[in-house]
Formats: structure tokens, sequence, C-alpha cells
């Protein structure tokens, strides 16, 4: 090896070996607090919507998002942001729009950050025609005080918790994370998840319901609808009382299928690697096909019909 290569890999070494001491000096000196290591600071503050609106559109990459009732009938927002990445807002049209003006120079985004950006909507509870929120790694709260004609949720990485109802269509998009809705009401349902959990309780659906999951667990519970498609390639699915008027229709490559008290108009399970198993309300013509599992369903010849194809899994199915 060159003499001048050795003597770069030795400085290398030494700049190295100095910035960690540096750093392990620093963060013993504020207890092992890492946010001493942060590049910017995080700022608070407080915006006050005077105009009226009826729909919120919210764009905002890194932030937590929640929405509050507000105890005084007015609406306000809090922001807390990295400094010189900051939030907009405006109404127009009965809009209200909120995005993120980065005025940061190239070099700023270098750096170690922490801490979390939070974006809470203090409004008047009550109805209201429709709310759109793009996030990008942060997580989405709507409660219960809050009811809307559309709702659209679109995440890249975060949990999504809905206790809102919405009359016409109740859309939730995400890659990563989990999605809680509970005790609602909706026209129309939507949800399109890569990885996660979902978990769908106490809902009433008066249309029909899809929900697309590639890989994570479904747990549906006390929910009805017109029509239910699931769709996944890995993870099991529960269905705890659940009652679809027409077709059910679940479709998995690896994941168990289970229903517990549950019926449809006409039911189509298909699995690749994966059981069929539980209980069904009414009586129903079964059709049935495996490649190495048991069958063991009622031998009835009135209702609708249950097809159930498996590759390798199980069939077990009882009514009543």
């Amino acid at each position: 090896m060159r003499r001048w290569t050795k003597a770069w890999l030795i400085i290398a070494a030494f700049l190295i070996l100095a910035g960690s001491i540096g750093v392990v000096a620093v963060m013993g000196k504020n207890h092992w607090d890492i946010s001493a290591l942060r590049t910017a600071r995080m700022v608070q503050r407080t915006e006050t919507v005077e105009e009226e609106f009826r729909n919120i559109s919210i764009r905002c990459g890194a932030d937590d998002i929640s929405f509050l009732p507000s105890d005084d009938g007015t609406c306000r927002i809090e922001f807390l942001e990295r400094e010189n990445i900051l939030h907009t807002l405006n109404v127009q049209g009965g809009t209200l729009s909120i995005g993120v003006r980065d005025k940061r120079d190239w070099f700023e985004s270098l750096g170690i950050f922490t801490g979390r950006q939070k974006l809470t909507v203090y409004m008047p509870a009550g109805a209201y025609a429709s709310v759109s929120v793009e996030g990008g790694t942060g997580d989405i709260t709507i409660p219960a005080d809050f009811s809307f004609e559309t709702i659209n949720l679109d995440v890249s990485t975060g949990n999504i918790q809905c206790f809102a109802s919405a009359s016409r269509l109740l859309l939730v998009e995400g890659a990563t994370g989990d999605i809680l809705l509970e005790n609602i009401s909706a026209g129309k349902l939507d949800l399109d998840l890569s990885t996660g959990l979902v978990e769908v309780r106490s809902v009433k659906c008066g249309g029909d319901f899809f929900l697309s999951l590639t890989t994570g667990k479904s747990l549906l519970e006390d929910v009805t609808c017109q029509n239910l498609s699931s769709s996944g390639s890995t993870g099991d699915i529960t269905l705890t009382n659940v009652a679809v008027k027409k077709l059910l229709s679940v479709k998995r490559s690896t994941g168990d299928v289970t229903f517990e008290g549950s019926d449809a108009g006409e039911l189509a399970v298909e699995t690749d690697t994966g059981s069929v198993t539980g209980s069904l309300l009414t009586s129903k013509v079964f059709v049935t096909q495996t490649g190495t599992g048991t069958v063991e369903v009622p031998d009835t010849s009135s209702g609708g019909k249950c097809t159930v194809t498996t590759n390798t899994g199980d069939i077990r199915i009882t009514v009543g």
C-alpha cells in the first residue's frame, strides 16, 4: 500500500474516533438524551381560523395529525413544527387547506432530527362535507365528535384511527401501518393497506365494503354491509358477527379464514395455504375443494351457495 494511502486511512480513522468520542461526551453530559444531538429546533405556534368552511384538505409530509372538538366553538390550529419547515393555511371556497412550505437551504436538510411534527385541528363538533388528509410518515386520528359525507385518508407510514362516520364514502389508503375503525357508519367503505393490522369493529356500511391487505392480519367484528370483498397475500382474517346481505368474497394466498357467527347470502372463499374454519348462522349449499386438507361441512341442500377452495388447508365449517 502506498505511503500516502496509509496516511489518509490513519487520518480518517482518527477523525472517526474523535467524532465518536465527541458524541459520547455530549450524550453523557446530557444524560444520554438523544434530543441533545438534534440540529434543528422544534417550534410551536397557534393560528386561528375566522372564516367558515365545510371541507378540510391537509397535505403534510411527516406530521401526526389529530382532530379535536374546540371548547369555545372556534377553530384554531396548533402546530409543532421544525424551524424553517412551516405550515401554511388558508380558507377559500369553503375549504380549509393546510400545507407545508420548506424554507431550508439544501445543507440544512443534513443533520440529526428528533421529535415528531404535530398538527392538531380544533374545530366545532358536528357535521362537515369532507376531510381529505394526505400524509407521509405520521399518524392520523379523527374522533367521534365529527361526521362527514366523505373521508379520504392516505399515508405512507403511519397508523390511522377513525371514529367518525361518513355518509357517502370512507376511503383509507396506506403502505405500512395499522387501521382502526370503530363505532361508525359509512355509505361505502374502501380500505387499502400494504402491511399492517386492520381492525373494523361495530361498523354499519350501507353499501359495499372493500378490504385489500397485502401482508397483515384483519379483524372484523359486528359489521354489516351489502357486499364484502377482501383480498390479500399473507395474513389471517377473522370475521365475528359479520352480516353481509349479498356476496361475501375472501381471497388469500397464505393465511387462515375464520368465521365466528357470521353469514351472507352467498360466500366464496379461496386460499392457497391456509384453513377455512368457523361457524355460519344459516344453512348453505356447500361446494368445497381442497388439495391436501380435510373437509368437514354440514350435508345441507338449502340456502345460499358457499364455495370454499383451498390448496393446502382444512375446511371445517358448522351452521347454527
